[in-house]
């Protein structure tokens, strides 16, 4: 047993909600509740990831997880693949950032002319 393993996590810990829209955000705070916790194991911290995947964001990992067999998944592959399948490229956050530009300026023009 390594020195990270020695203290005893808790058996169920409150992590956030995963979040597929800002996935980067939700790691950078499930992180420091490792931290404060004292979870520093790295294959617990995959299982405690993978444990919280609500149930239509598991299914996309499951193809994944089983061509890793039997060994251990560690939490920077986990990290890492999640990572992969939730962040928009470039080009899908400037088509996400054009859609909302129309979509404000179609508010703007509905709320003027509600104004009339």
């Amino acid at each position: 047993m390594s020195s990270e393993d020695a203290v005893a996590a808790p058996a169920s810990i409150n992590l956030p909600a995963f979040s597929p829209v800002d996935t980067l955000a939700w790691f950078q705070r499930t992180e420091i509740i490792f931290q404060t916790i004292h979870v520093f194991s790295f294959p617990r911290k995959a299982d405690y990831v993978l444990a919280i995947l609500p149930e239509d964001i598991f299914p996309q990992l499951s193809s994944w997880l089983l061509s890793k067999g039997e060994e251990h998944i560690t939490y920077e592959e986990t990290k890492s693949k999640i990572l992969q399948l939730f962040t928009p490229t470039p080009e899908e956050r400037a088509e996400c950032q054009m859609q909302l530009s129309r979509f404000q300026l179609l508010a703007s023009n509905l709320l003027q002319h509600s104004k009339k």
